[in-house]
């Protein structure tokens, strides 16, 4: 490394160059921007630019000498003026500190391999030159401790080993010598080793983060898998004579680790590059002009050579034979998966259960190669049938034993997986069917019958036995003992109106339902019996003891009276007592006795 020596501004001892005042104080450049109309931070702009140059950042060192030690006052009499974007460059704060960060990690690693550097020149490295170790001291820059940057002490076990890693790590023979000190170097702390925070980080957390991989992983192959397709695709896309950056490969990688179901997707760019060297070693990263572009991803010299390979390798013979491999590869994974078995839920399949090599395998044959650094908007949907597939793939998965069994020519499937149960118990439900459970047990896309009433027989021994422990009451599992329950009932007519007003149907329906709290778990059915009988041989008493129901009483009958009718009125003597008489009878019923007698005595 060459040494970096720190350049102090000052403008009594520097000379003065001609400036063009009509033109940029900037740049200097005649172009078709135009310049800003009467600036007023003439003082603003000459510090930045000092202050840049400093640093050695860009093209200031020169602009500097240039401006020599001419003043903001001599710059606004002159009207002087800058474009737009010359301004924005110089002042910007942003760039001005990692400037600044930029110089000062370089001084401080300046600092740093002094040792080492002077021992490389010279030859083999020996303890005679190397400085000796001071207590007092920074360990790393050999710096007293200052107002803004104190000294702290190395106090615990753990902070000495991860200096001894880093040290071995960096090979730095320096700071190796300087830990020599101590009787082991696991046991910095014992000689009292002080450290300014950002010596620390530069030659211990920067030196031990670099390569270390996510700590949180949900699986290896997953994160394996997103390696290879996040290199394939950069691969082919520069092949294809496309220029990439550094920001759409991150963005990429970072979906494409997503999509693979990685715990911490997230990554840097160093990480990124670290990967890719490893991965394709004609790579080459090319920096911007500009300093807030991402650096540019090519290849030069490969192309041809990996075209070439391409077309040599793409024989139906190739890829039969790769075919054949990535077969036997999914097959030694499926041998090793565990069995799922339906416990009352049907989402309750892992890893563990449908490989991880199987379920990506169908992702890209679904997905196909992409094409482009985006995510697509369609991954759910990718995924669900991904895993579709691949759990239709276990269910007719035939182990060793079975292809090696000639007698029998019927294959009974070894693993049983929640989407064919699923389907199978839907249809049941829909159609109550056994011939339709059938035809599609025959196509694989269910179980057959005989396991559904299995299923359905061990659900119902479930809710008998949680009855049983209610006095007969069937108690679902998601209500909370001790806590308020409201009822809403109401009457339902299913055959109100008839022809004869006979055989009406009518009932009653009831809701229960209990206020839900955020801390509440959402139930589980929890199955006791084994699923061995396909019906239940005995119910509880509680269901086949019926309650009686007498028929109530009949009501009495209604008296009935007669009625009578005149066909003609007559108005003849003789028929007076006659009408007379029926009136009577008619009106007083209870009187009729006396009426008789009465009329009788007349």
């Amino acid at each position: 490394m060459e040494p970096v020596t720190e350049t102090v501004f000052s403008p009594a001892k520097v000379a003065r160059v001609d400036n063009d005042y009509s033109l940029c104080i900037i740049c200097q450049t005649k172009t078709s921007e135009a310049l800003v109309v009467s600036p007023t931070v003439h003082e603003h702009v000459l510090d930045c630019v000092r202050e840049l140059a400093t640093y050695g950042d860009r093209s200031y060192p020169e602009i500097s000498r240039r401006l020599g030690d001419v003043t903001w006052q001599e710059l606004q009499d002159n009207s002087a003026s800058w474009h737009r974007q010359c301004y924005q460059n110089t002042v910007h704060v942003g760039m001005r500190n990692r400037a600044k960060e930029k110089y000062e990690k370089r001084i401080s690693l300046h600092k740093v391999h002094q040792g080492a550097s002077a021992s490389q020149a010279s030859g083999a490295f020996t303890r005679s030159s190397s400085k000796p170790y001071q207590r007092e001291l920074c360990f790393f820059c050999d710096a007293g401790a200052t107002r803004t940057h104190p000294l702290h002490l190395l106090a615990t076990g753990n902070a000495s080993v991860s200096l001894k890693e880093a040290i071995q790590k960096s090979g730095n023979e320096t700071l190796r010598v300087k830990l020599s000190t101590a009787i082991d170097p696991t046991e910095a702390h014992t000689i009292d080793v002080k450290y300014h925070k950002r010596c620390w980080a530069l030659n211990v957390t920067n030196v031990l983060r670099v390569g270390r991989s996510p700590e949180d992983r949900t699986s290896l192959a997953a994160e394996v898998a997103a390696e290879i397709e996040f290199t394939n695709l950069t691969e082919s896309m520069l092949l294809d004579g496309k220029i990439l950056n550094m920001g759409e490969l991150q963005e990429a990688f970072i979906k494409i680790r997503s999509a693979n179901n990685v715990a911490q997707p997230e990554c840097t760019r160093k990480q990124i590059k670290e990967i890719l060297k490893n991965e394709l070693p004609s790579i080459e990263f090319n920096k911007p002009k500009r300093v807030n572009e991402p650096e540019r991803v090519t290849l030069k010299k490969t192309r041809d050579e990996a075209i070439n390979l391409m077309e040599e390798d793409t024989g139906i013979d190739s890829d039969m034979k790769s075919l054949y491999k990535a077969a036997s590869i999914l097959r030694r994974a499926i041998g090793k998966a565990k069995k799922w078995t339906f416990t009352g839920t049907l989402t309750d399949s892992s890893d563990e259960h449908v490989p991880k090599e199987l379920y990506i395998f169908y992702r890209w044959v679904i997905q196909g190669p992409t094409t482009e650094l985006t995510a697509d908007t369609k991954m759910f949907t990718i995924n669900k049938n991904a895993t579709s597939l691949a759990q239709s793939t276990m269910t007719k998965y035939l182990s060793p034993r079975q292809m090696g069994n000639r007698q029998t020519k019927t294959f009974k499937a070894t693993h049983e997986m929640p989407d064919q149960l699923a389907i199978g118990i839907a249809i049941r439900q829909a159609t109550r069917s056994k011939k339709i459970v059938d035809m599609l047990h025959r196509f694989g896309v269910c179980v057959e019958y005989n396991r559904l009433l299995r299923i359905e027989a061990q659900i119902a021994s479930t809710v008998l036995e949680r009855m049983i422990l209610n006095n007969g009451v069937y108690m679902p599992p998601d209500v909370v003992m001790g806590r308020y329950i409201f009822f809403a009932i109401d009457n339902v007519d299913f055959a109100e109106d008839t022809p004869d007003g006979k055989r009406t149907l009518h009932g009653t329906a009831m809701a229960i339902y209990q206020r839900c709290h955020p801390t509440d778990t959402l139930p589980k059915l929890e199955l006791s019996s084994p699923a061995q009988k396909r019906s239940i041989e005995e119910l509880p008493s509680t269901i086949t003891n019926l309650v009686d129901c007498p028929k109530p009483a009949p009501k009495p009958p209604s008296p009935s009276y007669p009625s009578y009718r005149f066909k003609q009125l007559t108005t003849g003597s003789e028929h007076l007592p006659d009408m007379a008489w029926l009136l009577g009878r008619t009106l007083c019923w209870n009187t009729k006795k006396q009426a008789c007698g009465s009329m009788s005595r007349q």
